[in-house]
């Protein structure tokens, strides 16, 4: 069983091992993809998302299983190498969010070949994208942790 050390502030060294990440990484898989599907089908409910055939059942489920287990790759790397991984994976994960914004962004400029792109489409998007970093960020940096962080050295 590998371990993953990571640091904190308070100078206390936290150990996790990779099975505790990689079961957080499990749920935070599970509820980022239910969490997005419950958003698209109230959405879908409401507002016409036919427009964009990009958005569809199947995408949400891989793109935000992938963005978990991607995230939780990244992490428990941040753990081995980083001196503060939890704040730099949170540093990160901003600017990974906002950088995801731009595709969205862009679809109120570009026309796509069959597409209609509404208000609520964009809207559905944004909102999904949101989502889905809260739900990885707060499940990996706080779940794994009380999954089993072990907790040696002597905060100062």
């Amino acid at each position: 069983m590998t371990t993953v050390t990571f640091t904190s502030s308070h100078l206390a060294t936290e150990k996790i091992t990779t099975d505790r990440l990689l079961w957080a990484g499990v749920l935070t898989t599970v509820l980022t993809v239910a969490t997005n599907l419950a958003i698209y089908f109230n959405a879908e409910s409401r507002i016409d998302l036919s427009g964009f055939p990009l958005l569809n059942p199947a995408s949400v489920i891989g793109m935000n299983a992938a963005a978990a287990v991607l995230a939780t790759i990244i992490y428990g790397l941040l753990g081995r190498y980083a001196s503060h991984p939890t704040a730099t994976f949170q540093r990160i994960s901003l600017i990974t969010l906002v950088l995801s914004y731009v595709p969205i962004l862009a679809l109120l400029f570009v026309v796509l070949p069959g597409a209609v792109i509404t208000a609520g489409t964009i809207l559905t998007l944004a909102l999904m994208h949101t989502v889905a970093a809260a739900t990885i960020v707060g499940m990996l940096t706080t779940v794994a942790r009380q999954m089993g962080w072990e907790h040696t050295g002597s905060p100062s």
